[in-house]
């Protein structure tokens, strides 16, 4: 063994001598955004060699302190909606041109019509009733097309801020209407005020309503003996009208897990990944002090501590000590007081099982059981969950799983009451590697040793390429530090470590 250990020595001395590393040189570095401190020291002989700082421009406004790439993602979204509104109104235009409305309507008189023509707030009323003139058709039908109210993602959390605003004002409009359509109730009922302001969003109905409205115009004119208004012409103007582009997944952004070649990061609200990041704690951070000494967590304990997992949101130390039925002698070092024993074991503002939980309550304890048994199949449901926004996509991946009509039907029902809007981000490892690693950490091992013991370097630094990194700002971070650790290197020498 000695000899082996020296022989070790012996390669790792002369890698250094042909790297030209400089025994015991280590760089320490704090990184900023506008700057990044710098030491550079000697472990071996405990002497300061330097020490400073590189400042740099910080990339944000002085007065608001907000950084220069959030006001352009801000601008260029804006952009982006100016764009395909204007696109989206010239074919709305060039619909009802080429749909026969009247003989020989000018360009120039569709670009004026909201303006010139009577309120078409009045038009939209009437003509729901109604035989309306070609004028007040188009407008009522541009007037729409404007203000196409608001769709709902309910998989994200709307309750605070503007969102939280716009989804209260859409469901009080939603008890309030009934039978009538959302113009004839502004006109009949607010004849002052028919728009938002600035942080006042209680006029805006959800774009259902619209679609229905406008769709109740073009029947009442076609069953009035109007020939333009025909069904095909009604479906076409429905889909160029309130059409939205899908929302993009994020699945293909995900990184790559450290162990598993081909293989993303785990939803971080999946079942594997919580119950090993459960486990880890539990093994790391939860020692029984005895009259007899300090202990890890028996095998026994560990089994029962994660019994019924996701029957809860959340284990706290004070639960965890009467599952394991701990006496008033045996301590943890890590709850002492009574607020640490409020504490979740985690440690983790989000609990130990909040997305385990809420897939059980939404599909029931006798299916959460089973899929408990295919634990990939309860994975990929947080994946599909987390990394897409669009209600289709998220359907089909479900449709593509061995999931039960019934079980399909009560996730996407959990999907528009915003059951999901928590679900986002990811783990630092693959569901397929914890899933691996959970059964060696039932046995008590720590994480460095599960990993081992399935074939994982836990310790391997898996490199990184800058263009690879999205945020600019951490981008541009990262180069001022490289450049930095550049500078040292030609002053001090390659150093051991940093």
């Amino acid at each position: 063994m000695n000899n082996r250990k020296n022989s070790q020595s012996d390669r790792l001395a002369e890698l250094a001598a042909e790297l030209e590393i400089t025994p015991g040189l280590v760089f320490g570095l704090d990184v900023g955004i506008a700057s990044c401190g710098w030491a550079v020291v000697n472990v071996d002989t405990e002497q300061i060699h330097a020490i400073g700082s590189r400042c740099f421009d910080a990339p944000e406004d002085p007065k608001t302190k907000t950084l220069h790439n959030v006001e352009r993602r801000t601008k260029r979204g804006m952009r982006r909606v100016t764009y395909r509104r204007k696109v989206r109104m010239k074919a709305v235009r060039r619909l009802l041109r080429e749909s026969g409305l009247w003989d020989n309507p000018s360009p120039d008189y569709f670009q004026s019509l909201a303006s010139d023509t009577p309120d078409p707030w009045q038009a939209r009323a009437d003509g729901v009733t109604g035989p309306l003139e070609p004028e007040d058709t188009a407008a009522a039908l541009i007037h729409l097309a404007k203000h196409r109210g608001f769709k709902s993602n309910a998989k994200r959390d709307t309750s605070a801020g503007d969102g939280g605003k716009v989804l209260k004002a859409a469901r009080e409009w939603d008890k309030k209407l009934g039978e009538r359509t959302y113009a004839q109730t502004l006109v009949d009922d607010h004849p002052d005020r028919k728009r938002n302001r600035s942080g006042d969003y209680r006029f805006m109905p959800r774009r259902e309503r619209l679609v229905d409205e406008a769709r109740k115009i073009i029947t009442r004119q076609r069953g009035l003996g109007a020939k333009w208004a025909t069904r095909e012409f009604e479906d076409e103007y429905v889909k160029t009208a309130f059409d939205q582009l899908p929302l993009r997944s994020s699945e293909s952004l995900v990184g790559e897990c450290p162990f598993e070649p081909n293989e993303r990061r785990a939803a971080r609200f999946s079942y594997s990944f919580e119950l090993f990041r459960l486990l880890e704690k539990l093994v790391h951070g939860c020692r029984v002090t005895t009259k007899d000494g300090e202990r890890s967590l028996t095998i026994d304990e560990l089994e029962i501590a994660t019994r019924n997992f996701g029957h809860s949101t959340g284990l706290t130390f004070k639960q965890l000590r009467t599952k394991l039925g701990l006496s008033d002698d045996e301590k943890m070092p890590a709850a002492l007081t009574e607020d640490d024993l409020k504490r979740d074991v985690t440690k983790s503002a989000s609990k130990a099982a909040p997305g385990s939980y809420a897939l059980r309550n939404l599909i029931g304890s006798t299916e959460f059981n089973r899929l408990v048994k295919t634990p990939d199949v309860l994975d990929r449901i947080a994946e599909i969950i987390t990394f897409n926004e669009d209600e289709s996509d998220i359907r089909s991946g479900f449709n593509r799983l061995d999931l039960s009509p019934e079980t399909v039907r009560a996730l996407m029902n959990g999907l528009s009451e915003g059951k999901f809007s928590k679900f986002k981000g990811t783990g630092h490892i693959s569901a397929k590697a914890a899933r691996k690693l959970i059964p060696e950490m039932l046995k008590g091992k720590r994480y460095d040793e599960a990993c081992s013991t399935v074939g994982y370097d836990h310790a391997a630094a898996r490199g990184v390429k800058i263009g690879d990194i999205r945020n600019p700002v951490v981008q541009r971070s990262l180069i001022q530090a490289i450049k930095q650790i550049e500078v040292l290197v030609r002053e001090f020498g390659r150093p051991e470590r940093i």
